[in-house]
């Protein structure tokens, strides 16, 4: 069947659907995401992988795990394509958001759109600890590579450092996608009017730069001495009214404020009389940088 009458049947079926059904099942799965979100959290803190229910530091050959990403010990590289022929993109990568989200929430994931390469569809780097997992796959890539025999069919790239070292290289495997990674493309390409893509447990910086309110972002800000491992790098311009200027001694207290209480400046400078101020946020250096994958070039 062809991809096309594929999801023209799954998107008659669901338009078929009554919402009360839809909203009752989506309410169910996020109750179900936010429970097994708890249950990873809680089986890192042990050391126990929350699905196969074995040590985080266990390694058993032709038993692929997706806790096998962790790096256990006896694990080598060559075995990765058994974890790949059973799980596809999306379900790797929403594990290793959901681990790294159990230690800084959204931190640890760049999935910033901007600081994507414009000839990547995917390209995207998630930190834990000392684990660093990057993902790529270009529009070839997505295709698949006419007349090669490793990247004949459709793919991506992965790559996994450990203490900043590169332990798997991004052209060591050409990762195939399986039917259901075609699906969530589908979803993500808005191809089903009743399904949209949502993060919760697995939402990156992506998520928190462009769907949540500024006021709502400072709202939990806590400001940090720590720079460079800072989550946001917050600007703020103050522009005083007509007939109006900004007072240093108020900056120099609200600065002395933000010392003491942690609200950051941004939200303190909301207090002064006649000035407005223009607040941008940005990511800060606390979020990994993304690592990026040349694409080799013919000839010279």
């Amino acid at each position: 069947m062809q991809n096309h009458d594929k999801y023209a049947k799954i998107a008659e079926y669901l338009n078929g659907l009554d919402p009360e059904y839809i909203n009752l099942k989506n309410k169910e799965q996020i109750e179900k995401d936010l429970a097994d979100f708890a249950g990873l959290k809680v089986g890192l803190f042990h050391g126990v992988c929350y699905f196969c229910k074995q040590s985080i530091d266990s390694f058993e050959k032709g038993c692929p795990c997706m806790h096998w990403l962790l790096h256990p010990p006896g694990f080598k590289k060559k075995y990765l394509d058994q974890l790949f022929e059973q799980k596809g993109f999306h379900e790797l990568n929403a594990y290793v958001r959901w681990v790294a989200n159990t230690e800084r929430p959204a931190q640890n994931i760049n999935d910033i759109l901007d600081e994507k390469s414009p000839s990547k569809i995917i390209e995207e780097t998630i930190r834990y600890r000392n684990l660093e997992w990057s993902f790529s796959c270009s529009n070839g890539d997505r295709s698949g590579h006419e007349g090669s025999f490793a990247g004949a069919d459709p793919h991506y790239h992965f790559q996994m450092k450990i203490d900043n070292r590169v332990v798997i290289k991004f052209n060591d495997f050409h990762a195939p996608f399986n039917d259901y990674d075609e699906f969530a493309f589908a979803v993500k390409s808005e191809k089903f009017e009743k399904i949209k893509e949502v993060r919760m447990v697995s939402a990156g910086m992506e998520d928190l730069l462009n769907y949540v309110p500024t006021d709502d972002m400072l709202e939990k800000m806590v400001y940090t001495d720590d720079l460079e491992n800072a989550q946001f790098n917050v600007g703020t311009l103050l522009v005083a009214s007509e007939g109006y200027s900004i007072s240093g001694d108020e900056i120099a207290d609200l600065l002395k404020e933000r010392k003491m209480t942690g609200i950051p400046f941004a939200k303190l400078a909301q207090k002064l009389q006649n000035v407005s101020a223009e607040i941008i946020i940005q990511p800060g250096p606390g979020v990994p940088q993304i690592s990026t994958r040349e694409t080799k070039k013919k000839g010279r």
